[in-house]
C-alpha cells in the first residue's frame, strides 16, 4: 500500500524511467498503489481525477480561454476540451 507520498513518488519515477511511451497511465503503476484508498475514501485514480479537474478549471479561470489554459497545462486544446466535457 502507498503508505506515504514518497512511495507514490518513487513508483511514478520508476514508471517514467522504464516506460517506452511518452505518456504514463494508471495501468503502469503497481496495482497496490492504484487501489490504495486515500483518507477521504477515494482511490488514487479518483484523487488524480479530482486534482486534474481543479487544475483545468483554475487554468481556464486564469487564462480565460481553453487555448491559453491548455498551453499553460502543457496539453493540447482538444485534450483539455475533451477532459472538461467528461467533467460535466
Amino acid at each position: 500500500m502507498a503508505r506515504n507520498i514518497r512511495e507514490l513518488k518513487n513508483a511514478i519515477e520508476f514508471v517514467v524511467a522504464t516506460s517506452a511511451s511518452i505518456r504514463v497511465g494508471f495501468d503502469q503503476l503497481p496495482i497496490h498503489i492504484i487501489r490504495e484508498k486515500s483518507e477521504q475514501g477515494k482511490t488514487l485514480k479518483e484523487a488524480v481525477q479530482t486534482l486534474e479537474e481543479r487544475l483545468i478549471e483554475k487554468a481556464i479561470a486564469e487564462h480565460g480561454t481553453t487555448r491559453g489554459a491548455a498551453h499553460a497545462l502543457g496539453i493540447s486544446q482538444s485534450s483539455l476540451v475533451t477532459k472538461r466535457n467528461k467533467m460535466r
